[in-house]
């Protein structure tokens, strides 16, 4: 295994600021290790229904639940995971040996790394692949508290600003675009909401910033419950929360 190489790769790996760039350059870097077959995240509901993909090569993907479903093997490797706690599994297939490691759980959604391979990951490989997770995981902790607002837990002014940005790119430059993406039907939607507390100085006021906070963190966490994980929740402004989400 070429050291410099693989630090050279940690390096660039932990210089990416955004979590979607550093997912393709996880994948990147394990594929020039493993040349496995099949390499990809992905990440699914509580009842095992595919959310979204992130393939070598390609974009991120998100996905209804009618536009593509596990296979079986990979549904088995989830069951066995549950079952046992634990947090890899390889389950020999007719194409070769299909691994699920677990990287990420939420509330609503949990992620895996799949790799398929055409003979069992060497004792190596894998020290390679648990460490490059253990620093995926711990470099993903330190991005989420440098994008979120440390009293209710939800994405600040910095992560909205970037997101208005991204949104601002993905929209058609003129309306004859815009008119184009009407026709084949691919234009996407954006809405955002901006939630305002009614009378909050009055609450600081009278009794105290404490009372105030208090107030904050319990709209959070219903905002929280009330949309999914992949809808982006801001706390822009302390006396307001802007909920930005794109309906599919």
């Amino acid at each position: 295994m070429d050291a410099k190489r693989l630090f050279d790769q940690l390096i660039d790996l932990t210089a990416i600021r955004d979590i979607e760039f550093l997912e393709i350059s996880l994948l990147r870097t394990l594929e020039q290790y493993l040349k496995p077959i099949d390499l990809r995240l992905i990440r699914t509901d509580n009842e095992m229904n595919l959310r979204s993909e992130i393939v070598l090569g390609d974009e991120k993907s998100d996905l209804n639940d009618s536009d593509k479903e596990l296979s079986d093997e990979i549904k088995d490797i989830i069951l066995h995971l549950n079952q046992t706690n634990t947090t890899e599994y390889t389950l020999e297939i007719e194409t070769g040996f299909l691994t699920l490691y677990s990287i990420n759980k939420t509330q609503h959604s949990i992620s895996y790394l799949v790799i398929l391979e055409c003979s069992t990951i060497s004792v190596d490989n894998k020290y390679l692949v648990m460490g490059l997770l253990m620093v995926f995981r711990n470099y993903c902790d330190l991005l989420a508290e440098n994008i979120t607002d440390s009293l209710t837990g939800l994405l600040n002014r910095k992560s909205f600003d970037r997101t208005i940005d991204k949104v601002y790119q993905l929209l058609p430059a003129s309306n004859e675009a815009y008119e184009e993406d009407r026709r084949h039907n691919t234009a996407s939607k954006f809405w955002l909401v901006m939630l305002d507390i009614d009378h909050f100085k009055s609450i600081n006021d009278k009794y105290g910033h404490v009372y105030g906070d208090d107030v904050l963190i319990l709209l959070a966490h219903i905002i929280k419950t009330c949309f999914r994980d992949d809808d982006l929740i801001f706390s822009v402004w302390r006396r307001r929360v802007c909920v930005n989400y794109k309906m599919r």
